[in-house]
């Protein structure tokens, strides 16, 4: 992102003003006060760094037999079919595959789980270990960047300690029932990001990763900023933005229309061009009349891009006042997102099935008005104040902030609206985090506006990040006049009713902290789960997949053993021979054996546990060759036995 503005905005103050800029508290001569500040604030940072540690393992440590290498028993479905992608990297299984099988292709983006994976191996981690490890790491990166933008935008040491806040802050589930989210209809939940960061999966990581980027455009967008490092800070945000399509869509996606409506607004308001602003407002009907249009001729992706269409003057005008330097950082953003873009065209060009149902089995995800309304009231009412304070300072950075982010959190939670249908209520989500990131930066440079802006208030708004300086520093050049500060007793009272509200939000983390059934762990080391694994060892061919009976947990046999199963995970990747392998597996939920399903699917082994009441040994005797037996004692003492069988060719095979 380049600024939108003419070249004289950020020219020099003029020479008959005189800009006294602060020494930097660390260089020679510093002041002691300048030194013991920058103490204060380091400590602030670690501070806010422990709080939100403590906030995160403390209601974890506390479980019986808690260690580093046991997995977060919290909606697991879907968070252990990811660990598989973290269990084939660490045994060196790179290749683009369906994770269960190691069959088809995965279109499921996975570079994160790929890199945890990389990072075990290289580290002889438990998966387990690098899931939890890492996925604490980044977040601990996203708080302690937070504390230090606090610090730098306000100049204010103990500002950091407010970056745990945007972490704990919910949706006020709390006053409509008994639990800390909102359900909605089929899976949908509205929460606090609280509860999409404790999984520690690839959304959390990719979420803190885009906050890490979103916090360094503010920095150097929003406040004094030398032309080089706003160039390095811009690329740098703008091609992991792009990375982040190969982490997760749905942060990529949210992030990128975060950008996007925020500089289009920015633009339109430093142009202050009546015409741009009808035709954004004109666009924005037209695409809820036509994104089903394009939905039903071409599909989700290009729906989703389409949904930017309202921000398209705004953009072209930013092309134009940049002389097009814009479009380089475009070009990073396409870069880190080619990967998983290409992938996933060629999928959809060639009528890939596992797109196309994912396409079609996003139904009934929206957020309702009238919840998602309420649930947004802990930011909202912040921005509404925020757009308030900023409208008085007329800085048209942070206006354009809130109508920006405002307007990509309406668009994109109603995009099943227009046609997109890409699981509203989890977009929903993602912006409510990146706004609760970021108020507070913008917030401090506003109010550190106001609070020193002393002179020239009738020159004209603060367009950016120049005249924000000069606002700033200006008050302390010698021989200039004092104009005294309008106070407005109505916006802080606003101000107060509005933070009073996000904190009142904060009663959907206290009852998510004390709900210690999502706070269970999964063990993989225990005697039957040894046992699983010296009898899977026995296979004399490992390429042939491994089918079990209905007790024997398929995620959690993939995690401790890595070896090809009879399954896949209908909502992340789909196998070669996904038909027959659907047959197998409904035929096994069901409490019986397909074998001739499983032979199609290219099975060869199955494994059962004597404490299984479906007792495949004795119903498919006549299908089943033994080939190992490991004994072990189960919870309740008994001694049972794990057996590996080899599936018997069908007759005439």
């Amino acid at each position: 992102m380049t600024e939108p503005s003419p070249p004289s905005v950020a020219s020099p103050p003029s020479a008959g003003s005189r800009v006294v800029r602060p020494r930097p508290a660390g260089a020679p001569g510093a002041s002691p006060r300048s030194r013991a500040a920058r103490a204060l604030g380091v400590l602030a940072v670690l501070a806010a760094m422990a709080a939100h540690f403590g906030a995160q393992v403390s209601m974890l440590v506390s479980q019986p037999g808690w260690s580093v290498d046991r997995f977060r028993d919290y909606f697991p479905l879907d968070q252990l079919a990811y660990m598989s992608m973290v269990t084939n990297a660490s045994q060196g299984e790179l290749a683009n595959v369906e994770p269960f099988t190691e069959t088809g292709v995965n279109q499921y983006p996975h570079l994160y789980y790929t890199v945890l994976g990389l990072i075990a191996r290289a580290f002889g981690l438990h998966p387990v270990a690098a899931w939890q490890i890492v996925g604490v790491v980044v977040q601990l990166v996203l708080v302690a960047l937070l504390g230090a933008v606090l610090i730098a935008v306000s100049r204010r040491w103990w500002s950091a300690l407010l970056a745990p806040l945007p972490f704990v802050l919910g949706t006020y589930s709390w006053l409509r029932g008994e639990g800390w989210f909102t359900p909605m209809e089929s899976h949908a939940v509205l929460w606090g990001p609280f509860a999409v960061l404790f999984t520690l999966n690839g959304e959390s990581v990719s979420l803190c990763l885009a906050g890490i980027a979103l916090l360094g455009l503010v920095t150097v967008w929003f406040r004094p900023t030398g032309p080089r490092t706003r160039v390095l800070v811009t690329a740098g945000a703008s091609l992991l933005i792009g990375v982040l399509a190969n982490v997760q869509t749905y942060s990529f996606i949210a992030a990128v229309y975060a950008v996007v409506y925020v500089l289009a607004v920015w633009a339109i308001l430093r142009r202050r061009s009546v015409l741009l602003a009808v035709a954004t407002a004109v666009l924005v009907p037209v695409t809820f009349l036509l994104g089903p249009v394009i939905s039903s001729s071409s599909g989700q992706l290009p729906t989703l891009v389409f949904g930017m269409l309202p921000a398209v003057p705004g953009l072209i005008a930013v092309v134009f006042a940049t002389r097009g330097r814009v479009l380089g950082h475009v070009a990073l953003a396409v870069l880190g997102a080619s990967p998983q873009v290409v992938l996933t065209v060629v999928g959809v060009a060639t009528g890939d099935p596992f797109l196309s149902y994912r396409t079609a089995s996003n139904r009934d995800l929206g957020v309702l008005p009238l919840v998602g309304w309420t649930s947004a009231l802990p930011l909202l009412l912040p921005l509404a104040v925020l757009l308030w304070a900023a409208a008085r300072a007329r800085m048209v950075p942070a206006i354009a902030y809130v109508l920006g982010m405002a307007a990509a959190w309406l668009v994109l939670a109603s995009n099943d609206l227009w046609g997109a249908n890409a699981e509203p209520y989890r977009l929903w989500i993602n912006l409510f985090f990146f706004v609760a990131v970021t108020i507070l930066p913008v917030a401090a440079v506003v109010l550190r506006v106001r609070a020193r802006a002393r002179v020239g208030e009738s020159a004209g708004a603060i367009h950016g990040a120049a005249d924000v300086a000069a606002a700033d520093e200006a008050p302390d050049a010698p021989g200039t006049a004092s104009v005294p500060r309008r106070r407005s007793v109505p916006l802080v009272v606003a101000a107060v009713v509005a933070g009073a509200v996000a904190l009142g939000s904060t009663v959907d983390w206290v009852r998510f902290f004390g709900d210690s059934a999502y706070h269970q762990v999964i063990a993989f080391d225990s005697p039957r789960d040894d046992a699983l694994v010296q009898a899977v060892g026995e296979r004399p061919e490992n390429d042939r997949l491994l089918g079990m009976d209905p007790c024997v947990d398929a995620q959690e046999l993939k995690i401790i053993t890595g070896t090809p199963l009879a399954h896949y995970h209908i909502g992340m990747a789909w196998p070669t021979a996904y038909e027959p392998l659907a047959r197998y597996m409904e035929s096994r939920i069901a409490g019986s054996l397909d074998s001739e399903a499983l032979a199609e699917a290219d099975g060869g082994y199955v494994l059962t546990d004597s404490a299984c009441p479906a007792d495949w040994p004795a119903r498919y005797a006549d299908l089943l060759a033994p080939l190992a037996e490991v004994g072990y004692e189960a919870a309740d003492g008994d001694d049972e036995v794990v057996t590996l069988w080899a599936l018997k060719p069908p007759i005439g095979g």
